[in-house]
């Protein structure tokens, strides 16, 4: 019996799940463009930040602002990027 290939697998990952990313995606992408348009590109900012700081994808650079910190929409973002990562990483498990 022969061993799949990585392309397959992978391929056939997404086939399984590619339909949530992409969904996950979408509604990170429509959350971030409410919080615009209702909060400002400022405030908008700041939420985005301290999602990629409380994931990791940037050091901390003094403190976190308990203000935007304890915002439901930094929560829900927070939430959705989780979300795509989880998808993401199971794609990539399922692909190996």
């Amino acid at each position: 019996m022969t061993k799949p290939n990585r392309k397959n697998l992978r391929n056939a990952a997404w086939t399984v799940f590619g339909f949530q990313y992409h969904q996950a995606v979408t509604d990170r992408d429509e959350l971030r463009a409410d919080i615009e348009k209702q909060l400002g590109c400022e405030m908008a900012s700041q939420i985005e930040r301290h999602v990629d700081v409380a994931l990791g994808r940037f050091p901390v650079v003094g403190q976190p602002n308990p203000a935007i910190m304890k915002r439901p929409e930094f929560y829900d973002l927070l939430a959705l990027e989780l979300a795509v990562l989880e998808i993401a990483d199971r794609i990539e498990a399922h692909g190996r």
